[in-house]
């Protein structure tokens, strides 16, 4: 849409449902997406489970809450997974039921909105059912395969999900209640007459949605996350590094998830194996790992290397993180497109990861970074190493990387994207 177009058409009123304000890279995606929206002259609300930050366009319902749903809100996060001890599953993307009573509706009755657009959902506050009465044209933003699966946030190859969940394609490393079949089929039961535009992130995700049973009779666009360019952006290593107290003469790989290497989906174990072949190439003497998103463990890491664990960061922190950094690891068993991996490289940091997911939409091998073979820890450590091994190769790499940000996973095509496939529905709607 032009900016003519843009100044001339009605303001439009989205209204934004979030589990949470802040947290993990699903959450900020949706905070992101809500702020570009109003910086280009939409009114964006945000109605959330629990809200953590100050932004007065963000409410936990339409007036103050009660004592009693204050507290049922709190609790709901711990009921809602009480049923999972009735299955045994070697999945550890996380699960979501998603049956605990809620009252979602009554708070959207009482918000502007022309749109609503779902994000991230989940731990309590928001039941598959309750989607099917919100009779407001929808959008739902799926940051995991969970809109489309069972209960799984990240169903491996989705078989089922693509096949229908039947009492005979179960996983063999499942048993007890099969859960995510019963989630399934409350998701296919209540949305059949549903009318929702789905969002992907990347293509990997838009075509495993395409494919499910429960998305691919419905409208699917890509609109990758946005990063905010003018944050994210290269500061000087050494004042990085002072401020962050890193040494200033070592190479410095960074990792970061919640969790931090004990996070398996993120792939924090394939890391240490990884490492521990660097460290058998010679690496030890001058590289260390830095990771953020956890506390260091109860016992050191055995990796013949030193470990730097910053904690948990706010994004002004994570820019100093990147900066000071020669490169970003994202080892993910699965994963679709995380904010990390855009983050360091709009701070011009080439990115090390496996070919999976969403990671081939912006990391190209060799150009702004190293795709290993999924799940080779040889090929992760290969191409730690080439990347380390040489400053100037580095320095490409990463003004590439921050280029291939620039092209298309700024905040403003993030917004405009969104902006373009608000008016189409509006129009199609009326």
């Amino acid at each position: 849409m032009s900016d003519n177009e843009n100044r001339t058409a009605p303001q439009l009123s989205v209204l934004h449902l979030s589990t949470y304000d802040l947290g993990g890279g699903a959450i900020r995606a949706a905070f992101r997406l809500h702020d570009s929206l109003r910086h280009s002259g939409v009114s964006s609300q945000m109605l959330v489970k629990r809200k953590f930050g100050d932004d007065p366009d963000i409410v936990e319902g339409r007036r103050p809450l009660g004592k009693a749903e204050w507290l049922w809100r709190r609790l709901a996060f711990y009921l809602d997974s009480m049923p999972l001890r009735l299955m045994r599953t070697a999945n550890k993307s996380g699960l979501s039921l998603a049956w605990t009573p809620e009252r979602v509706l009554h708070h959207v009755s009482g918000l502007p909105g022309d749109i609503i657009n779902l994000h991230w959902i989940c731990e309590g506050f928001m039941r598959p059912e309750t989607i099917r009465r919100l009779n407001r044209p929808l959008v739902w933003t799926c940051y995991d395969t969970w809109g489309f699966c069972g209960a799984e946030h990240y169903g491996g190859d989705c078989a089922r999900a693509i096949d229908g969940y039947t009492s005979t394609n179960r996983p063999p490393d499942e048993s007890g209640v099969d859960l995510n079949r019963w989630v399934w089929n409350r998701k296919r039961k209540a949305w059949r007459e549903v009318d929702m535009t789905i969002v992907a992130a990347t293509r990997w995700q838009a075509d495993l949605m395409a494919r499910s049973v429960l998305f691919r009779d419905r409208r699917i666009e890509i609109i990758p996350h946005g990063v905010d360019l003018q944050r994210f952006k290269q500061v000087d290593r050494n004042f990085a590094r002072q401020v962050l107290d890193l040494p200033l003469d070592k190479k410095l790989i960074l990792f970061g998830a919640m969790g931090g290497l004990s996070n398996e989906r993120k792939g924090g174990h394939l890391l240490l194996e990884a490492l521990r072949k660097l460290t058998a190439q010679g690496f030890a003497k001058d590289t260390e790992l830095v990771t953020f998103g956890s506390t260091p463990p109860a016992e050191a890491l055995d990796l013949g290397l030193p470990v730097k664990f910053l904690g948990k960061m706010d994004e002004y922190g994570l820019v100093l993180a990147y900066a000071a950094t020669d490169t970003f690891v994202a080892p993910s068993l699965e994963d679709n497109l995380p904010l990390t991996v855009l983050e360091a490289m709009a701070c011009a940091r080439p990115v090390v990861a496996f070919d999976i997911g969403g990671m081939v939409d912006v990391v190209r091998h060799k150009e702004n970074g190293w795709l290993a073979q999924s799940f080779s820890t040889e090929q992760l450590a290969e191409g730690l190493a080439w990347v380390l091994n040489d400053a100037g190769r580095r320095q490409s790499l990463g003004d590439s990387a921050r280029r291939k940000v620039e092209s298309g996973f700024g905040l403003e095509h993030q917004a405009s994207g969104y902006l373009d496939l608000y008016r189409d529905i509006q129009k199609t709607a009326q």
